[in-house]
């Protein structure tokens, strides 16, 4: 049997408000690689970055970029695949997903389709009632996906039934698992399937997740889930509760073997928490000092500002950190200490004086939007990211990810616009009816503070 794994094009706004992207669908690449060690034919295509230049007009206010609808469909024909496999990691590519799936049953109804990721852990019951879905993956993948697998290759279907973390129809009935196992060891999973990925296309088009540019650069996932709980975030959705952690040992090796295999020259971080273990992290830092590698590193999703100090700071530095990304969010220290991540405001100017003296560069990332906040109060924290001499700011609206308290807060509220669709979910735009302000109102005082800030700042080498 074959898989064919599907990383879908995506979409941007039609203003020129938003940037474009394309990194390594690490979550395909996981269920790859543990596929091809139980020795099942997978392939990765990964339509965004294989037509990361084509683009047309598809919907009202947005331009959709990468492979064709048909050059999707004709690559399915000829793979001739058992199981199309898709991520559905980004809800704002609702359309995108789907329309992959929906072409699969179209070209050959016996093809078994599968969606996994956060927009499906979500809306499970929703994906499963679409008739071209044949199975729903829901919460952490890698061997829930490999069960399926060897269920359809052996045509055993009465077992999918005891498959943990699974949605499907069976004889008319809705057949749902929620997950409730979890990999014990992930230093076990063995490391993504780069070799699948058309990598060479990525530094070509040198659009990684930071804000500084890339080199030869790769992505990389430490841990799994985030000791805190904080309201906005939707980390239930894209990995489990709790925290695990790989070991920095196991971190390194796959490191050695990228810098080996590709000759990287940076890694992107892409945890929720990495340095929350602060023992692990050092650990880390040091392999990579004695190594010698010449690499550089960031953490793009965000670094606890709670977690770091001069020494972490230091180790961090010498062992390759060229730029952070603080999660600040806020002025409000009276908000910052609802989100419970201890983050403290002088804490913060500290750290930003630090890390400018040991030259890695900063940038911050700010919540506006938030539909009980007044302008005035999104006025200071603006103000106040002025003053905190940063390379870059990030200005986020306040997003209603599913799963988030956050989300389910604004469901009993009515906080959410008429007729919200997840597609909409991206930091560039409003979901929210707010008395202090319209949707129209917030997405352009977003637009005109970001590009405030750009001016203020007068860094070309800003992307």
């Amino acid at each position: 049997m074959k898989v064919l794994l599907v990383h879908s094009a995506s979409n941007r706004r039609d203003d020129g408000n938003e940037r474009k992207g394309a990194m390594h669908p690490l979550g395909l690449a996981y269920l790859a690689s543990v596929l091809e060690q139980n020795d099942i034919e997978v392939k990765i295509l990964d339509a965004l970055i294989e037509g990361y230049d084509n683009e047309e007009q598809v919907r009202s206010g947005f331009i959709r970029y990468g492979l064709p609808r048909d050059k999707i469909a004709d690559i399915i024909k000829e793979y001739r695949p058992t199981v199309v496999g898709v991520s559905s990691v980004h809800a704002y590519r609702y359309y995108e997903f789907m329309e992959v799936l929906e072409d699969a049953k179209k070209i050959d109804k016996e093809i078994v389709t599968v969606i996994g990721g956060s927009y499906s852990n979500y809306f499970w019951n929703d994906c499963i009632n679409l008739s071209y879905i044949d199975y729903v993956i829901i919460g952490e993948a890698e061997y829930t996906f490999l069960q399926l697998i060897q269920n359809i290759k052996n045509r055993d279907f009465d077992k999918n039934k005891l498959i943990d973390g699974i949605a499907f129809k069976f004889n008319g009935e809705t057949i749902s698992r929620p997950k409730s196992t979890w990999i014990k060891k992930i230093d076990t999973i063995p490391f993504p399937a780069y070799h699948l990925l058309p990598i060479e296309k990525y530094w070509s088009i040198g659009v990684g997740a930071g804000n500084y540019g890339t080199k030869r650069y790769a992505t990389m996932i430490t841990s799994r889930g985030c000791p805190h709980s904080c309201e906005y975030c939707g980390k239930g959705l894209t990995s489990r509760p709790g925290y695990s952690q790989r070991s920095a040992n196991n971190v390194f090796q796959e490191i050695l073997e990228l810098k080996k295999k590709y000759n990287i020259n940076e890694i992107q971080f892409e945890d929720y928490n990495a340095t929350v273990n602060r023992p692990r992290w050092i650990e880390l830092c040091n392999l990579l000092i004695n190594a010698d590698l010449g690499i550089t590193w960031s953490i793009t999703n965000g670094m606890n500002v709670s977690t770091l100090d001069k020494e972490m700071l230091e180790i961090c530095a010498n062992s390759g950190c060229d730029a952070l990304y603080l999660a600040i969010e806020n002025h409000d220290q009276e908000f910052l200490d609802k989100m419970g991540k201890g983050v403290k405001k002088n804490h913060v100017e500290k750290v930003i004086k630090i890390s400018k003296d040991l030259n890695i560069k900063v940038t911050g990332f700010f919540m506006i939007g938030n539909p009980n906040e007044p302008i005035d109060s999104m006025n200071k924290t603006v103000e106040w990211a002025k003053t905190l001499g940063l390379d870059y700011a990030n200005f986020f609206i306040a997003c209603p990810l599913p799963g988030s308290q956050f989300y389910e807060q604004s469901l009993k509220d009515n906080l959410l616009i008429e007729n919200f669709h997840p597609s909409r979910l991206r930091y560039g735009l409003s979901n929210f009816k707010s008395r202090y302000f319209s949707s129209e109102q917030i997405e352009k005082y977003r637009y005109d503070v970001w590009m405030d800030f750009k001016r203020s700042i007068n860094n070309d080498n800003i992307r």
